[in-house]
């Protein structure tokens, strides 16, 4: 089977003394999911996430650390089965800022939606279980 990987963030922010989760939707889903996607040529895995959240949230001030949960599970793509493999860093949000995506010319980013939700609300709005599971351990880890 081939494999696939993946790498993104999961990004946090304290507004107001409320822990809250960055979180993404493409427009060709209904439920929301973690900002992730593919290395580019010469990238590692960090820069990969950090560059992939930036583009598809808009969210510059973003700190990623080197703590990551991964999850895998099987997919299909174009008929064929692989194994995926995400590997998520932990990262803060700092500071204000006006988001400005940079989204692929995919047309399954493109109208791409981003939203602030509080931890609780993130582990309900989360229906795919491994990226659910990824955000548990992500909140257990940063102890929040």
């Amino acid at each position: 089977m081939k494999q696939d990987f993946a790498f993104g963030a999961i990004v946090f922010k304290n507004e107001d003394g409320v822990d809250k989760v960055l979180l993404a939707k493409k427009p060709q889903f209904t439920s929301w999911d973690l900002p992730k996607g593919h290395k580019e040529e010469g990238e590692d895995d960090k820069a990969a996430a950090l560059r992939e959240v930036s583009e598809e949230t808009g969210y510059k001030q973003i700190t990623i650390t080197d703590d990551n949960v991964s999850v895998s599970y099987e997919a299909e793509k174009n008929g064929e089965k692989l194994q995926k493999t995400v590997t998520f860093y932990l990262g803060e949000h700092s500071g204000e800022e006006t988001p400005e995506q940079h989204l692929d010319d995919d047309e399954d980013e493109q109208g791409m939606d981003v939203k602030w939700v509080s931890v609780d609300e993130a582990v309900e709005l989360l229906t795919f279980a491994p990226f659910k599971s990824a955000l548990q351990q992500a909140i257990e880890k940063s102890a929040r």
